[in-house]
């Protein structure tokens, strides 16, 4: 599979379902491995280390719109310097 791509997949459906995808996520964010998949093709997403999550809501009028958002790195970048991490040792004074 190419490591670029895009998954995209749109369905009207109940607060049952709703809630059965996000337990699914919910569990693929634990494992390390999203697996999405529908008549149009498939992606393997593996999120792991810091994932940054947004929520944004909107009511206007009786429309109202819930997005949620995750955005990770593939590759381990390390939240350090660029020298990597600092370590200080104290050496005992005898």
């Amino acid at each position: 599979m190419d490591s670029n791509g895009e998954f995209n997949h749109e369905a009207l459906i109940d607060t049952a379902a709703v809630s059965a995808y996000l337990r699914a996520l919910a569990d693929g964010f634990e494992h390390e491995t999203l697996r999405f998949s529908d008549k149009q093709g498939e992606m393997v997403l593996r999120p792991h280390g810091l994932v940054n999550f947004e929520v944004q809501s909107v009511r206007d009028g009786d429309r109202v719109r819930l997005d949620v958002s995750f955005h990770w790195k593939e590759r381990d970048e390390a939240p350090e310097g660029r020298n990597g991490t600092l370590h200080i040792e104290v050496r005992d004074k005898s």
